[in-house]
């Protein structure tokens, strides 16, 4: 019985440990896994976050990557920005007309054939930079998504954190 009892107090804890490290604003996805956020995608709240990254690319880009629950599945929203390195982003840049989106579907699938991605409408701002995070605010960032002979528009609105990978 003090087994049970000391089993279902270390799950209490863990529970309490868990829920006290919500962070504040809804409306942010973090880096690290877990929890839920108010980003949406078409009117529809995301779930759990996988993780999500910020990096130096190759050929002078930098590669924001955020994995995440949605519609039953693990999506990928990945984008590509012409910077020579994360230090060039910077508080209040709007990057609206500098994403190159990479993908944007499940993240365990494999698609064979053509893809493609258009910007029609919206926005994308840095809002902070620091050591540790860049976070980018979307609002009403819309785009069209070709994969094969389908096509799907999908509008973004909310704020991802991007953890950064490295340091330029």
């Amino acid at each position: 019985m003090l087994k049970k009892l000391s089993i279902f107090a270390f799950l209490f804890a863990t529970l309490i440990g868990f829920s006290s490290c919500g962070g504040d604003d809804d409306d942010t996805l973090s880096g690290s896994s877990g929890g839920t956020s108010s980003f949406t995608i078409n009117g529809k709240k995301t779930g759990e976050i996988l993780y999500t990254l910020c990096e130096k690319g190759l050929y002078n880009s930098v590669i924001l990557e955020a994995h995440f629950s949605y519609d039953d599945d693990m999506m990928s929203f990945n984008l590509s920005l012409p910077f020579n390195s994360i230090s060039a982003l910077q508080k209040d840049l709007d990057i609206t007309d500098d994403i190159n989106i990479t993908r944007f579907y499940p993240k365990n699938g494999a698609f064979i054939g053509h893809k493609s991605y258009e910007y029609i409408d919206g926005s994308a701002v840095v809002k902070s930079v620091s050591s540790k995070e860049v976070v980018v605010k979307y609002s009403n960032f819309r785009f069209l998504r070709e994969l094969g002979d389908e096509e799907d528009t999908f509008t973004i609105n909310g704020t991802i954190s991007y953890t950064i990978n490295e340091v330029d």
